[in-house]
């Protein structure tokens, strides 16, 4: 009678207007064990009150009535997490048994809050039931809803989960990514290691690159040759996880792949795992521009001939041009089927850059295919004067004909000019008569033809040569100088050194390195006049020709030229080798120019060793000369002088063999 008493007041109380007194009234009906009080108590379970419902739902535990059970999981989603935490305490109460079925078919409801929070529940649980439904959950729904699924997949540990986990790590929400990431962890390495392999195969790329990060992490040697593969996917941040994974594994099979790597768009995360790999060398080499692929070629490492040949077939033609143009500067042969298939490159600038590679390699299997681009009707005009060029480079006799061609066709004069040059390199008789031929009726770059001329060496053209000083072109006046310089015949003196009064400095300049190089004396004193040329190009050249001359009355001269800042002059007298040159020179140490400084101390040296028998190195000179170079820019620091200048001293050159 009293307990009858007792649920009526309680009841009555649990309809009261004050939530405290409502929820003080579902504490006490939880206490009474009556069955009619769920019902009242699973209607409390709405939410509108968060205290009466967590009460409610606390005291619907204490109950174990089955029919609680089902307004218990959907207050799981409640958004208050004191009525969800009430809901999930109060379901531990229950046969797990039912609770889990129950739990499961929650999982198809409707409403994602739900979804969410029996996929905890069903985690905590432990039932394998619920692997299946937790998968369909983890694939669907909103991101908390996949998290959640993600975490309970995780501590149920059943096998069947890894695959549809591994799946998720691809999910675009970092959070659900993250959490299955952290689920793959409870369960056994090899397993999971295994399945992330065959997952590097996944057709969606954001898959493939997670489990490159997941393998990366979990450290197991069976996947790095899976992901020296995966090298090669076609998506490039895929490939960059990829380097990024194999770094931290830290087996040196990933070396050679990674530095094959240094040409893909991804070279700097391999440069990266390089450096964790123990070459940190590529990290200063590799800086993701195109100069890259420079450093690269400088690097003196053999290995860097792979990636790039790779970058030959790069989809931007400026990474194609600066891998072809570091390939000639490698001089490897492996390089040579690479660069000769380049040539056909659609970009001009790349396939400029291939032939001039060719040329510099030097190897005859470039011959035909350079020989056919030359012939190419309709071909890049740029990359047909790149092959003219290389093929002179090559020195192969099978390029005259063709080139001789291409001098006298004159539809592109561009690709003729390249060919007068080839020719002139190529020093072949039977290239005179055509050269002559074009240097007399073009109408321009007749330099070009001029100075083919004088590399062929055929004393045929110096009439031709030496009427073209006074030609009205400047530019074929200086190319007939130097021309006339290579055909060392002595009928060029004269008109050489009547060149050196041209009023153009450079037909001047070229004429006085003409006369240096045929070593004629009569040119001496016109090339001492002309140390006194306004044009500074004019006097090196001329102080330059004096030395290779030999002549003592130059001294004098070039010694004043000295004393003006020339360092080459200090060169040229140290190569006519006379003593009353050794004052000058040590006077120039105390130099305020560097370069004037060096140079002296070179010629002493030069002079040193042509008179041994004389003190030319004396102990004061000695010290000068080993003397650390300093330059600097200096303050007084004094504010009311504000005095500075700049420091310059020393040379610093060992002198180890006197």
């Amino acid at each position: 009678m009293f307990k009858w008493l007792k649920l009526i007041f309680y009841l009555w109380k649990f309809k009261s207007g004050d939530w405290k007194v409502r929820r003080a009234a579902a504490g006490a009906l939880g206490e009474l064990g009556d069955p009619r009080v769920v019902e009242p108590l699973i209607k409390a379970l709405d939410g509108r009150d968060v205290n009466v419902s967590s009460a409610a739902a606390e005291a619907l535990g204490k109950l174990d009535d089955a029919r609680a059970v089902e307004p218990l999981i959907k207050a799981l989603g409640d958004p208050d997490l004191n009525v969800s935490g009430a809901a999930a305490c109060a379901l531990k109460k229950f046969d797990d048994a039912y609770v889990a079925e129950s739990l499961v078919k929650a999982l198809g409801g409707p409403d994602v809050n739900v979804r969410s929070a029996v996929a905890v529940a069903l985690g905590k649980l432990g039932d394998a039931r619920a692997v299946e439904p937790l998968v369909k959950a983890l694939g669907e729904g909103l991101e908390f809803a996949r998290r959640n699924a993600a975490d309970s997949l995780g501590k149920l540990g059943d096998a069947r989960a890894v695959e549809p986990l591994i799946k998720a790590l691809g999910d675009p929400d970092l959070n659900v990514s993250s959490a299955a990431a952290c689920a793959l962890k409870e369960f056994d390495d090899a397993y999971v290691a295994e399945s992330l392999v065959k997952a590097l195969g996944d057709p969606d790329a954001n898959v493939r690159s997670a489990v490159a990060v997941a393998l990366g992490k979990l450290g197991d040697a069976r996947a790095v040759e899976p992901l020296i593969k995966a090298l090669g996917d076609p998506d490039a941040n895929v490939r960059s996880a990829v380097a990024v994974a194999l770094g931290k594994l830290g087996d040196a099979r990933a070396v050679e792949p990674l530095i094959n790597a240094l040409s893909d768009d991804v070279r700097v995360y391999a440069a990266e795992a390089l450096m964790r790999l123990g070459e940190p060398k590529w990290s200063e080499i590799v800086k993701g521009n195109f100069l890259d692929f420079n450093r690269l070629a400088t690097s003196g490492d053999p290995r860097v001939i792979r990636p790039l040949i790779k970058a030959l077939g790069n989809d931007e033609w400026g990474v194609r041009e600066v891998a072809a143009k570091a390939l000639g500067k490698l001089e490897d042969i492996r390089a040579v089927e690479p660069l000769i298939n380049s040539l056909d490159d659609d970009s001009e600038h790349a396939g400029t850059a291939a032939a001039e590679a060719l040329g510099n390699l030097g190897d005859a299997r470039a011959v035909e295919p350079l020989l056919r681009t030359l012939r190419k009707v309709g071909g890049l005009r740029a990359v047909r004067v790149a092959a003219a060029k290389a093929l002179g480079n090559l020195g192969d006799a099978r390029a005259v004909e063709p080139l001789i061609r291409q001098l006298s066709a004159g539809n592109l004069r561009v690709i003729g000019v390249a060919a007068a040059e080839a020719l002139g390199k190529l020093g072949d008789a039977r290239a005179f008569d055509p050269l002559i031929k074009a240097f007399v009726n073009w109408d321009s770059d007749r330099g070009t033809a001029a100075k083919a001329l004088g590399e062929l060496g055929d004393s045929r053209a110096i009439d031709l040569l030496i009427n073209a000083l006074g030609d009205d072109d400047v530019e074929v006046r200086g190319a007939s100088a130097e021309a006339l310089g290579k055909l060392g015949d002595a009928r060029v003196i004269d008109p050489l050194i009547k060149a050196l009064g041209d009023d153009y400095s450079g037909v001047r300049r070229e004429a006085a390195e003409a006369l240096g190089k045929l070593g004629d004396q009569q040119a001496v004193e016109p090339l001492i006049m002309a140390l006194k040329d306004k044009h500074m190009d004019v006097c090196k050249a001329a102080i330059e020709a004096l030395g290779k001359l030999g002549d003592p009355s130059a001294v004098e001269p070039l010694t004043n030229c000295l004393n003006n800042g020339y360092p080459d002059a200090a060169r040229a007298l140290g190569a006519l080798g006379d003593l009353r040159a050794v004052e000058p020179l040590i006077k120039a140490l105390d130099s305020g120019y560097s370069g004037v400084r060096r140079r002296a101390a070179e010629a002493l040296v030069i002079l040193a060793k042509l008179h041994p028998s004389e003190r030319v190195l004396t102990g004061r000179v000695r010290n000068k000369v080993q003397e650390p170079h300093t330059d600097k820019s200096y303050s007084t620091g004094d504010s009311s002088d504000c005095t500075s200048g700049h420091v310059d001293k020393g040379i610093g050159m060992s002198l180890t063999d006197f």
